[in-house]
């Protein structure tokens, strides 16, 4: 198994994005660790994956951040997917500042913070570890509105790269994991979820768009051993509809 003793913290793993890593870690035998908003979601991919535990954590208070990190055994990976709380199909002209900047500030105060425990950690215990992102940077999508999704997006590139270079001395790796977009996530009642789908699958070269189990496998390589020489750097699963420089 590739990711055998190996102690993987998911926050927002109760969530579908969540959930599909968390599943792909333990399937790969990582004691997975969630943490999120809402217990009942939590317990039920815990109890599906046999995770090592289920937690309620506030990812936007550093206090309960970093009481959850410090009562873990150990961190070797930290991946940070909760609700940015963006509000998308409204035109940038036509959104409320407040609306327009949620995202940003969410992204980068919840990424920041489970970030530096996660380093903290894995400094700590001296072995290396992995520090996921998801999202990455990409092009705004013709006919649909994203809000600060994509200025979220790339903030969090920048505290990539940041992060990169200032923990690759301790065998901290960094790496973004880039989509363009999981259909499967979009709930059945959202407003569109038709035509948003259609669009992301339209923008991919062939024709359809990464799965969760997917993204969930590109996670497992990006923090194992196969992927240890990479940090700094992004993994793109986004059946083309992204085009890397």
């Amino acid at each position: 198994m590739l990711l055998e003793n190996k102690h993987a913290v998911v926050y927002g793993g109760g969530g579908a994005i969540g959930g599909a890593f968390a599943r792909a870690f333990a399937r790969e035998g990582a004691r997975v660790h969630l943490a999120g908003r809402t217990l009942s979601k939590l317990e039920a991919v815990a109890s599906e994956i046999g995770a090592a535990g289920a937690a309620v954590v506030d990812a936007l208070d550093p206090r309960s951040v970093d009481a959850h990190a410090d009562a873990l055994e150990r961190i070797d990976i930290s991946v940070n997917v909760i609700n940015h709380g963006d509000v998308q199909g409204t035109p940038m002209d036509e959104m409320d500042v407040e609306d327009y900047l949620r995202p940003v500030d969410t992204a980068v105060r919840t990424n920041f913070l489970t970030m530096r425990a996660a380093a903290r950690h894995i400094k700590r215990h001296g072995d290396g570890g992995t520090i996921l992102l998801f999202g990455g940077s990409g092009l705004p999508l013709r006919g649909y509105s994203l809000g600060g999704l994509q200025v979220a997006f790339e903030a969090l590139e920048s505290m990539r790269r940041q992060l990169s270079m200032e923990l690759g001395a301790y065998g901290v790796r960094v790496v973004t994991l880039r989509t363009g977009g999981v259909p499967e996530c979009i709930p059945a009642s959202f407003a569109g979820a038709e035509q948003l789908t259609k669009s992301l699958e339209d923008m991919t070269m062939l024709g359809r768009c990464a799965t969760l189990e997917d993204i969930g496998n590109a996670a497992v390589f990006a923090a194992s051993d196969w992927g240890r020489t990479m940090t700094a750097a992004t993994i793109n699963v986004s059946c083309g509809a992204l085009i890397d420089d």
